[in-house]
């Protein structure tokens, strides 16, 4: 009997024990219930974020490939720049020496005249004394 008795009393305590392991997981059911909704948030949150870096990852491809684009011809005006500087150049070095030339032909021309003038003199002094040569 003693035995019933100490079996009767293990299994009373083993519902007691039954009964406020049911009460206090029902008094967590919201906690853990909170728990699970923070954490699909916190899931939800994460999946808009690594959205969100997706597209920023497609913008910067884009971008990059827009600056690419300008970069490149931004070398070809470059290029265009530099080459129609190393015309200009050229043209100038053309043109200092056709001022050279023009100097020079300005030079000879005045001594021409100078000469045709002398000539002139000569000419006009022969004719003053003897008239006879006069055309």
């Amino acid at each position: 009997m003693e035995q019933e008795a100490m079996a009767s009393w293990r299994v009373d305590e083993l519902r007691h024990q039954l009964e406020s392991a049911r009460r206090e997981s029902q008094d967590r059911a919201p906690e853990v219930t909170g728990a699970r909704v923070a954490e699909l948030h916190a899931v939800e949150r994460a999946i808009a974020a690594e959205r969100e870096l997706d597209a920023a990852k497609v913008h910067l491809v884009e971008t990059k490939a827009a600056l690419q684009k300008s970069l490149e011809a931004l070398e070809e005006e470059r290029k265009a720049q530099s080459d129609a500087e190393q015309e200009v150049v050229a043209l100038r070095g053309q043109m200092l020496g056709v001022e050279e030339s023009n100097a020079r032909l300005l030079e000879r021309v005045t001594q021409q005249e100078e000469g045709i003038s002398i000539l002139k003199s000569a000419c006009l002094g022969t004719y003053l004394f003897r008239p006879q040569l006069m055309p």
